[in-house]
C-alpha cells in the first residue's frame, strides 16, 4: 500500500489531508485514496463529497508519508488539480502567490504571470482609489449599468472605488458640466487638503499604488486637461514622467504660481533628504527655468507646504 504514497498527487492531497483538510477525491489521480478508504473505513470521516482523517487515519498516512519517496516537482497546476481547486475569474494576488509560489507576499514570477495568461485569469491586488470632485459624475460600465455617484459626492465630496470596480468600467460620464481638469496626487495629506475646485476631478496616486489612477485616467477624454501635483523634487517629476508615458498624455508637473514665497520657510537640502539630485537633462527648459530657485540651490519642497499656494 505504500506505494500509491510515491505519487506527487497523492503526496499533495495527503499533505492537505493530514493538516485537517476536506478535499474531495473525483480525480482519476485520486482513486487510489478512495480504495483505500473504502478498505479501511476508520481512517476517514466522509461529508458528502468530502473526506477528511481521523487521528487513525493521520497516523497512518504520516507513517506511509515517511517510508514514500518525496516526490520533487514544480508543477502548480498539478497542485491546484489535486487539492480540486477551481480559481475564478479575477483572484487576488496574495492567494495567487500563495497557491503557486507558496509566499502570499512574492511578487508574481513569470511562469505564474504566463500561466493566468494561458488560463484567462486575472490577478488584482484590490486596492483601492480615492477620488474627490466637486462635479457629479457617474460610471457607465460594460455589463451596461450606469453608477450614480452623484449622492456620495454631495456627501463627501470623495467616492472610493475598487480595483475590480475600476475593470467594470468603460466610461466616466459628469453630471451637468463636462470636466475639464483631472489632477493626480501623490500624497494622501495633500490630496485630503487640495481646495476644491469646479470641473476638476482629483485622483490620490502614490508612488506605490499609482497603477489604478493610471487605468482611471486611461477612461477619461484626451480633451481634459491632466497635470500631477507632488513634491517639488525630481523624484516627482520622474514620477509624472513615467504617469505620462502609460496613460499617452503630456507630462505636466503642477507648479504653483507662489511657490517661491514658501522656498525661504519649507525648502530642503536635496543631499540630507534621501531625494535624487536635479537632473537638468529631464527637465524641459519650462519647467528648469520654472524651478530655477531649487534646481540653483540643490533644494526641494514636499507638496503639503504648497496646497494652498495654488
Amino acid at each position: 500500500m505504500a506505494g500509491i504514497f510515491d505519487n506527487e498527487y497523492i503526496q499533495q492531497a495527503a499533505r492537505q489531508l493530514m493538516l485537517g483538510a476536506e478535499i474531495q477525491l473525483n480525480h482519476s489521480a485520486l482513486q487510489p485514496l478512495k480504495h483505500l478508504f473504502s478498505q479501511h473505513k476508520l481512517f476517514a470521516i466522509v461529508r458528502g463529497d468530502r473526506v477528511s482523517l481521523t487521528p487513525q487515519g493521520k497516523q497512518y498516512f504520516r507513517q506511509q508519508m515517511q517510508q514514500a519517496t518525496t516526490v520533487e516537482h514544480d508543477d502548480p497546476e498539478a497542485d491546484l488539480l489535486s487539492l480540486h481547486i477551481a480559481l475564478p475569474a479575477i483572484v487576488n494576488q496574495q492567494v495567487i502567490a500563495s497557491l503557486l509560489q507558496r509566499d502570499r507576499l512574492s511578487s508574481l514570477s513569470q511562469a505564474t504571470q504566463a500561466l493566468l495568461a494561458d488560463t484567462q485569469l486575472t490577478a488584482s491586488t484590490d486596492d483601492i482609489l480615492r477620488i474627490r470632485a466637486e462635479t457629479a459624475f457617474s460610471l457607465y460600465l460594460t455589463d451596461g449599468s450606469l453608477l450614480d455617484l452623484s449622492a456620495m459626492l454631495k456627501l463627501s465630496n470623495e467616492v472610493a472605488l475598487s480595483q475590480r470596480m475600476l475593470m467594470g468600467i468603460s466610461k466616466v460620464l459628469p453630471a451637468n458640466t463636462d470636466f475639464q481638469y483631472v489632477i493626480t496626487v501623490q500624497q494622501l495629506g495633500a490630496f485630503i487638503e487640495m481646495p476644491m475646485k469646479p470641473q476638476c476631478i482629483y485622483l490620490y496616486c502614490p508612488d506605490e499604488q499609482s497603477a489604478l489612477a493610471h487605468d482611471f485616467l486611461k477612461l477619461l477624454p484626451a480633451s481634459i486637461k491632466w497635470y500631477h501635483f507632488a513634491d517639488l523634487a525630481q523624484d516627482s517629476i520622474n514620477q509624472a514622467k513615467q504617469l505620462a508615458v502609460d496613460t499617452g498624455r503630456p507630462c505636466k508637473p503642477l507648479i504653483p504660481r507662489h511657490f517661491k514665497q514658501a522656498i525661504r520657510f519649507y525648502a530642503k537640502p536635496v543631499a540630507d533628504s534621501g531625494k535624487s539630485a536635479w537632473q537638468l537633462s529631464t527637465l524641459s527648459p519650462e519647467l528648469a527655468a520654472r524651478l530655477a530657485p531649487l534646481i540653483e540651490n540643490e533644494l526641494w519642497l514636499e507638496q503639503e507646504v504648497l496646497i494652498y499656494c495654488l
